[in-house]
Formats: C-alpha cells, sequence, structure tokens
C-alpha cells in the first residue's frame, strides 16, 4: 500500500491565542519540484494563483505568479503582500497550481496552508489533487517552496 502525502496542516489549524495589531501579511514564493507534465509536446507552463482566506470566508486578491514556459521545476522567487490585517483572522492561504495552455489551463496540484505562527515561515508544501486529497506516493504532484511572514504593528 502505498504511503500519502498531507495535502494541508489541519494538525496545525489552531487559532493564535495572542492578541496582534494589524500587520501586512508578505509572501514569498520561491520555487516548484517535481510538478506533473500535462502538456502534449513539451513540458508544463506552471503558474501559481495564490489566495489568503479569511476565518469568516471573505477572500483577499489573488496573487498570480509569472508563467514559467517548459519547466517541472520552475524559481519564482515572487513576493507579494496584502493589506494589514490580523493575523488570528487569516483562516487559510490557498496556493493553486496550473499549466497555462491555449485552449484551457490544467490543473497541476493545491496546497492549503493554515498559520500557526507569526513570523518569518518556511514551508516545503507537497501539492494534492483538485479535492484536496492527499496524493500517493506513486501519484506525487510536486512541492512548492513559500516564506510567509507578516510586518508592520
Amino acid at each position: 500500500r502505498a504511503s500519502s502525502v498531507p495535502c494541508s496542516n489541519p494538525q496545525k489549524s489552531k487559532i493564535l491565542r495572542q492578541s496582534w495589531n494589524l500587520l501586512l501579511l508578505l509572501l514569498g514564493l520561491v520555487k516548484a519540484n517535481n510538478l506533473v507534465n500535462t502538456d502534449l509536446v513539451g513540458l508544463s507552463d506552471p503558474y501559481v494563483i495564490v489566495t489568503p482566506v479569511m476565518r469568516d470566508g471573505a477572500r483577499l486578491p489573488k496573487f498570480e505568479t509569472e508563467i514559467i514556459k517548459d519547466n517541472l521545476n520552475p524559481v519564482w522567487n515572487a513576493v507579494s503582500k496584502w493589506k494589514k490585517i490580523n493575523p488570528k483572522e487569516l483562516d487559510k492561504i490557498v496556493f493553486r497550481v496550473m499549466d497555462r495552455d491555449s485552449r484551457r489551463d490544467d490543473f497541476l496540484g493545491l496546497f492549503e496552508y493554515r498559520l500557526t505562527k507569526v513570523g518569518r515561515v518556511e514551508e516545503l508544501l507537497h501539492l494534492c489533487d483538485k479535492n484536496g486529497n492527499p496524493c500517493v506516493a506513486d501519484q506525487n504532484r510536486g512541492t512548492l517552496v513559500t516564506n510567509i511572514w507578516f510586518e508592520g504593528s
């Protein structure tokens, strides 16, 4: 039986208990590794859509990386920032990795990151299927390397 890799970090989903001022949310999307190839000719042309979701269900504006042509191990080194928020009101950050195609973009992987602490955090995220189900070892969808932190007070 193949082992599975979690597609989110639910064990880390406790609400932050400290009292925080409004802080600027920053996210660095460093790179991806071993992405799935969905193209018939050449390799996938990956990009990532990042959407922070608040506890009340409100979504902050999404951030989209540039498209890296023909690459299953893209490096973005992209940084995005969002308005000042209370960190304990942030529910999750959704990472959706896509392959740009001329007709319709293909899904490559998904991860829902739940914040556990305020401070610079570097994470290796194992991507999952569209339904958020863990991928078994022989169906690896790849990984993302991110940095998440808050600034200001």
